[in-house]
């Protein structure tokens, strides 16, 4: 990329300038505070933005306000002439970039792609050259000037071999194999310390930890115990349902036994062809029998209203008597339907009530998604109320322990009083002394033993005051597990209090008992369930009921046109109405035969032999079927008939039992109530043996953890176990550390050895050839000997770098930028922008600097800011482009 033209719209103290670049070097020159600088600021904002609110670089926001910005005009190869425009207040400061018919081609995302590989650091660390940084250079020393020269020319920058330094720093920082300080050092120092600690104090305590084994041993045999009562309460609640159940599971044995020790034929071969058939032969029997009777009939009466009214509706009555069979069975299942109801009704209002369930007609059995809920609460439920038990009852120990720390605590003012008690004796010792002097022995003596006393006294307060010492850290101990514990109590109370808002919820959504667990809930889920289904049941029995009588009402309103000529009451029963129509009937097909008789005789016994055959006829085809069941007289087939439908009464009962207790009962296995009441007496001592073997591993367990307690009481153990954790986490947390900054500074110093070994050689050849150039050949070659830079001078003589002057190791840099940015042109062309980099150098040295950049002018566009007059005589001298600002 070659800069062809800079347009400062408004940059600091530049405004309105346009400065062409026409040549590969080109000068700017300016006086000190014109605004070199400024200028160099401008170029780096337009190609890569404004700083940041928070960076430390100079704003150069104009004074006056206005446009704050401006454009550059540059040379690509991929797009050839295009302006890179950008304005503070425009774009919120972002790039656009124009073709040379001013049409909008990109915009900063499109400049980065421009602009790459160049980044803002690269730009800052490779393309630009200021006076600043080689007095920075003066100032290294030896070693910090080899590390510095070496990653300018590896990398262009020194910021791979800092950060490499940063990372090595970091390391020694964190830990050295034979350091003193490094953090890392100490903590595995202070961790063996530790660790050599708990085992001495491991090895004072093996009664603690049998104490600790006898707790954890009783954990589990308390655990134990609860689990085993807990699945024998399982087993006892399904006992009491079974024992509630215990009349329909018995019913439900003698019905099966029943049905199995019936003939199979009755269930396998449908009987209404049977059923019909005797139907029709006992009408037929019953005519034959009716006209022997009516031989004997002799009354010659007149024609009666009754019988003309029988004679116009002759049809309708025999059709009316035809459906007295089905009118009968209806009547039979009614009254059966009413009985398996009333049973269901009993049964449904047993459940309710065991149940608690006022209103059967409300919702009393949850969805499957609140079964799930209630399950996971009542698991919660359980470990709940175990753990805040265990919690309360620590915090009963530990309350006690901290009272009985309290009742130790002495006042502080006993602790003033022994304060002074030492003074004082020293005080009645000299008294003592004094007066046996002056021979008063007596008083001396007396006082004499006052001061014994007070030392005595001053001695135990102070012994009193060490061991105060003590309780005070135990009572802060001690203090401190009990707000744990209350904390951790308060926290089972919010989740109980969330339970117990879950359950209220539930119970009156669905009836429930609130004061009954929810294990006591998932209990009665299986009766509940029970419940829904003979509701159900109910309702279906309803519907069953309403559909018959309306049946029923439709037959009794069929024949209400006869009623007046029927011998009932005014409300009869439907068998009472149609026996009094069958004996209408009778009566008046005996008259209308009668009177058909005297019509002829010949007639009549015709119609008789006809009746007859028919009869004979329909027996022979029922005793062809009543065959298969082992019967040979037609009058056995009412019982059969009766038989069948009994079993039919039988099988559907037998179903809906088996159905209600199979998730009650395992219905292969065989039951006796006397064996249930057994099973449950042995559970519930069961259960109550578990109880008080829990209860007698909870007190134990009480016991060892006072006991415990107790030798805890120095908390140094437990203390130095948490010590050691924290250090743990510590020495891994400061290992990884270590470990990432050694990586980090391996995988750099491969990078450097990978850039040493490819380009460092011809870098080393091009910048000895500058260098050569800058200092009139005085300096033959570089090398590299050992992993540092060696200069040989023209006889053969090595210099390190801190044997060359402060100008020839600002030549060797300008030579090994100039040389590392020649070799970077297969990837990166840019402007080498350079800020008065020659002020301190002597006419000669100037003239040799100004040669060589007229010569890597030919391959580098180099842009000159300076206000050097010799270097702008020497530009004017070569025909070099001058800008004066």
């Amino acid at each position: 990329m070659q800069i062809l033209e800079l347009e400062v719209v408004q940059f600091g103290c530049l405004k309105e300038v346009t400065i062409p670049i026409d040549s590969q070097l080109q000068a700017i020159y300016g006086d000190n505070g014109i605004g070199k600088t400024t200028l160099y600021n401008f170029i780096r904002t337009i190609f890569f933005g404004f700083p940041s609110k928070r960076s430390k670089r100079h704003d150069y926001t104009p004074l006056a306000g206005g446009a704050f910005g401006g454009r550059i005009r540059v040379r690509t190869e991929a797009f050839g002439e295009v302006v890179i425009e950008r304005f503070k207040q425009e774009r919120q400061g972002k790039a656009v970039v124009y073709n040379q018919t001013h049409e909008e081609i990109g915009d900063e995302v499109f400049l980065n792609q421009l602009l790459s590989p160049l980044t803002v650091e690269l730009f800052d660390e490779m393309y630009s050259l200021q006076q600043e940084e080689l007095y920075k250079i003066n100032q290294l020393q030896e070693e910090d000037l080899q590390k510095f020269l070496l990653s300018i020319g590896l990398s262009g920058s020194r910021k791979m071999m800092d950060l490499k330094e940063s990372f090595e720093k970091e390391q020694g920082n964190i830990y050295k194999p034979n350091g003193v300080k490094p953090e890392l050092n100490n903590y595995l120092e202070e961790y063996s310390r530790i660790q050599e600690l708990i085992e001495e104090k491991e090895a004072d305590e093996a009664a603690y930890q049998e104490k600790v084994g006898e707790q954890l041993n009783l954990e589990q045999l308390i655990e134990q115990e609860k689990n085993h009562m807990l699945a024998q309460k399982t087993q006892r609640d399904q006992l009491n349902q079974q024992l509630v159940f215990w009349e329909h599971y018995d019913e439900w044995q003698k019905l099966k036994l029943e049905l199995e020790q019936e003939e199979p034929r009755l269930f396998s071969h449908d009987l209404k062809d049977i059923e019909k058939i005797y139907g029709q032969y006992t009408f037929t029997k019953q005519q034959e029998l009716d006209y022997l009777n009516e031989q004997a009939y002799i009354k010659d009466s007149d024609i009666t209203p009754a019988y003309t009214f029988y004679l116009e509706h002759q049809e309708a009555c025999q059709e009316a008597l035809a459906r007295r069979i089905d009118v009968e069975k209806r009547e039979d299942s009614l009254k059966r339907l009413a009985q398996q109801k009333n049973e269901q009704i009993a049964f449904c209002d047993q459940l309710q009530q065991d149940l608690q369930i006022k209103d059967a007609r409300l919702a009393f059995y949850p969805n499957i998604q609140e079964v799930t809920q209630i399950q996971q609460w009542s698991l919660t439920e359980n470990e709940l109320m175990q753990q805040q038990t265990a919690t309360e009852n620590l915090f009963d120990q530990e309350m006690e322990k901290q009272e009985a720390l309290e009742n130790e605590k002495l006042e502080k003012d006993w602790f003033k009083i022994g304060n002074g008690l030492p003074i004082g004796a020293i005080l009645g010792a000299g008294i003592t002394l004094l007066l046996m002097l002056k021979k008063h022995f007596i008083l001396g003596i007396a006082i004499g033993f006052i001061s014994l006393i007070a030392v005595g006294v001053a001695y135990y307060l102070q012994e009193q005051k060490k061991k105060q010492k003590v309780i005070a850290k135990q009572y802060q101990e001690v203090s401190d597990r009990v707000d744990k514990l209350a904390d951790k109590i308060a926290n089972y109370q919010e989740r109980q209090k969330e339970m117990d808002v879950f359950k209220q919820q539930l119970a009156e959504s669905y009836q429930f008992s609130i004061q009954k667990s929810l294990r006591d809930w998932l209990a009665e889920l299986p009766l509940r369930d029970q419940l829904k289904k003979h509701l159900e049941k109910v309702e279906e029995l309803t519907e069953e009921i309403t559909r018959l009588n309306l049946e029923q009402e439709s037959d009794i309103s069929r024949i209400q046109f006869m009623k007046e000529w029927l011998p009932v009451s005014s409300e009869p029963n439907i068998s009472t109405l149609y026996q009094a129509l069958a004996d209408y009937v009778e009566e008046m097909e005996a008259k209308r035969l009668a009177e058909a008789q005297k019509l002829g005789e010949e007639q009549w016994y015709q119609m008789l032999r006809d009746i007859q055959k028919r009869k004979a006829d329909l027996e022979a085809q029922l005793v062809e079927r009543i065959t298969l069941f082992n019967l040979s007289e037609v009058e056995d087939i009412p019982v059969l008939l009766h038989r069948s439908q009994e079993l039919k009464i039988q099988v559907a009962r037998e179903k809906e039992l088996r159905q209600s207790l199979e998730p009650i009962f395992d219905l292969n296995e065989v039951y006796t109530q006397e064996g249930l009441k057994e099973s449950e007496r042995q559970l519930n001592e069961g259960i109550e043996n578990s109880r008080r073997h829990r209860d007698s591993y909870e007190k134990q367990l009480q016991g060892v953890l006072f006991t415990i307690g107790n030798m805890e009481a120095d908390g140094k153990l437990p203390r130095l176990y948490q010590e050691k954790s924290n250090i743990q986490s510590k020495l891994e947390e400061l290992a990884l550390t270590w470990g990432q900054y050694r990586i980090g500074s391996l995988v750099i110093q491969d990078i450097l050895d990978f850039l040493s070994d490819q380009q460092l050689p011809s870098l080393l050849e091009k910048t000895c050839e500058y260098f050569a150039q800058l200092t009139d050949n005085r300096y033959k070659d570089i090398q590299l000997k050992e992993g540092k830079l060696v200069i040989l001078g023209s006889e053969n003589q090595s210099y390190q770098l801190g044997e060359l002057s402060t100008g020839t190791r600002d030549q060797l840099y300008i030579s090994l930028r100039m040389a590392f940015i020649i070799l970077q042109q297969a990837y990166c062309v840019f402007p080498l922008i350079i800020d008065d980099g020659w002020l301190n150098y002597d006419d000669r040295r100037k003239g040799n600097l100004f040669q060589l950049l007229t010569k890597v002018s030919l391959e580098q566009p180099i842009i000159c800011m300076s206000s050097d007059q010799a270097f702008i005589e020497y530009c004017r001298e070569h025909n070099h482009p001058i800008f004066s600002l």
